[in-house]
């Protein structure tokens, strides 16, 4: 038997390209659960995404922080402290 023909039930699976896809309504650590409350282990790690968990409280102090300063900065026009300390 290959791997697409898994004899595991498909409503435990991520959903597939085109399919219906859950609506997420709240995620922390490694869980989502969409607005039925069903439970997934996000197991995605997506482009753009580090895997330090969702809701992460040291990752988000630090995100208001620098909220706080300034939100955005297109970097092509400007600098910015964080991009130069890590320069």
């Amino acid at each position: 038997m290959s791997a697409l023909q898994s004899p595991l039930p498909r409503s435990n699976l991520f959903y597939q390209t085109g399919a219906h896809r859950p609506l997420i309504s709240t995620a922390h650590g490694v869980h989502i659960q969409d607005i039925n409350g069903k439970q997934y282990i996000d197991g995605s790690s997506g482009a753009m995404v580090a895997n330090i968990g969702h809701g992460n409280e040291y990752v988000l102090a630090a995100m208001r922080a620098q909220m706080e300063k300034a939100t955005f900065a297109y970097r092509l026009h400007f600098e910015n402290e964080p991009a130069e300390n890590l320069a």
